[in-house]
């Protein structure tokens, strides 16, 4: 069985369509390589999309390091752990929920500040 340690390195708005309402993400981390996923996000459910984000790394890790020709079956086993996952689930949720609030802000359709809010919106980033 093969364990692999995942840790966030960060994650960042790289393009926001406000006509869409979609961004997408750059998310960074270190699985003993630095290694991105970009993701599509068209909806911003705070909670969905950091559970989405963990399990699609996860999916990732795991297709990138089974072995389908090992000797055993543990051979293909790998369990992915993401580094102190509580408090990375934690950090990661805030962040989409400030791209959220931001996003209900430009749904407001006050011209006041749109352009700015776009521009913040394209800007977010967090490193862990």
């Amino acid at each position: 069985m093969k364990v692999i340690n995942v840790s966030l390195i960060s994650i960042e708005v790289i393009n926001f369509l406000p006509k869409e309402l979609s961004l997408e993400l750059l998310v960074s981390f270190y699985d003993g390589k630095k290694r991105g996923i970009r993701f599509r996000i068209l909806q911003i459910d705070s909670e969905k999309t950091t559970i989405e984000i963990l399990s699609k790394i996860r999916k990732y890790e795991h297709n990138i390091h089974q072995n389908r020709e090992g000797e055993t079956v543990l051979d293909s086993i790998v369990s992915v752990n993401i580094a102190n996952y509580g408090e990375t689930f934690e950090r990661l949720y805030k962040f989409i929920s400030r791209i959220s609030e931001k996003v209900e802000q430009l749904k407001s359709r006050n011209s006041e500040g749109y352009i700015s809010t776009i521009l913040s919106i394209n800007s977010m980033r967090v490193d862990f």
